[in-house]
């Protein structure tokens, strides 16, 4: 009967669930009396975190309002690919769920499954196209374990296309574009990256020779470029001196390309640019010539991060 128990309203009744309620006022929204057909709850308050909102709608999870100790987030929308998932949870590799940037999720730990722990989908297997004398396992992050052959024609299947300075023009425009278009990974060497880039993006201009008297293996990381990138939250940056690093030419002036290494700061080697759902990463340094006589930690860690990671 409401808040006005025994009364009788001008409808002639004690309903306070129809037009007339309480002290024969008209029923609305807030007056804390449910009113039938119209309302599904009404607390009387101005409150959108408990179990009515506004509207005297009860609470839900896609009413735009996060309800308090059961919603994480609520953006009142449908997509599972933003900050909030449509269970009102914020992503979480791992929830089964895909969602937020996650290009899969499986909810569990084998990488070699089709999803990686990381929720990124993982091909079978990697191609080398021309020679390399320091294998590509080398590069493969713990718990990874694909099938390595020597090929210039990727496939479906191809998880990484790497092509070295002996490639020999072995992949043309059309078929390296659809394999990244698809969603393939592409990594060069020394003096290849210019000629690849051209073949998936348009002609472009190849900086200067940067040997520093070494020309060993390590990925040349003198300088850092753009830190907020999200492969530094991945594998934090750690530098080394010049005559530790690998030989090769400049990469910065390429045409869409986000750089992450150097040697200086006018002299990029790494970097990457985006086509389609893949990505190519300008990786020109000698890493295939399996010399080295310093820590190639950080060099496994990026190159590892690379082979795996689309975006």
């Amino acid at each position: 009967m409401g808040l006005f128990a025994g009364h009788v309203d001008s409808n002639g009744n004690a309903v306070d669930t129809d037009a007339c309620v309480g002290a024969c006022k008209p029923a609305a929204c807030g007056d804390g009396f449910v009113q039938a057909d119209v309302e599904e709850c009404d607390d009387a308050n101005a409150s959108d975190t408990d179990a009515c909102v506004s509207g005297c709608k009860a609470a839900k999870c896609g009413d735009g309002f996060v309800q308090a100790g059961s919603e994480e987030c609520d953006d009142g929308n449908a997509s599972n690919n933003d900050a909030c998932n449509n269970l009102c949870k914020a992503p979480m590799c791992g929830n089964g769920i895909v969602d937020g940037s996650e290009e899969c999720d499986d909810a569990n730990a084998d990488n070699q499954d089709g999803c990686d722990t990381s929720c990124v989908a993982i091909r079978a297997k990697v191609m080398i196209c021309g020679n390399t004398v320091r294998p590509v396992s080398t590069f493969f992050p713990a718990g990874y374990n694909w099938s390595v052959s020597s090929s210039c024609a990727p496939d479906a299947e191809t998880q990484a296309l790497f092509i070295t300075r002996s490639w020999g023009g072995g992949i043309g425009a059309a078929a390296l574009q659809a394999y990244l278009n698809a969603g393939g990974i592409v990594l060069t060497e020394y003096n290849t990256s210019d000629k690849v880039w051209s073949l998936a993006f348009g002609a472009t201009a190849q900086g200067g020779f940067n040997g520093n008297n070494s020309c060993r293996d390590t990925m040349p990381a003198v300088v850092q470029f753009n830190p907020g990138d999200k492969v530094w939250t991945k594998v934090p940056f750690v530098a080394n001196a010049l005559n530790q690093t690998g030989c090769g030419f400049a990469v910065g002036g390429f045409a869409g390309i986000t750089t992450l290494t150097g040697w200086n700061a006018n002299a990029a080697a790494t970097g990457y640019r985006d086509l389609g759902l893949g990505r190519l990463w300008a990786t020109d340094f000698d890493w295939q010539d399996n010399e080295m006589d310093q820590s190639f930690t950080f060099t496994n860690a990026m190159m590892g991060y690379f082979m795996t990671h689309r975006k």
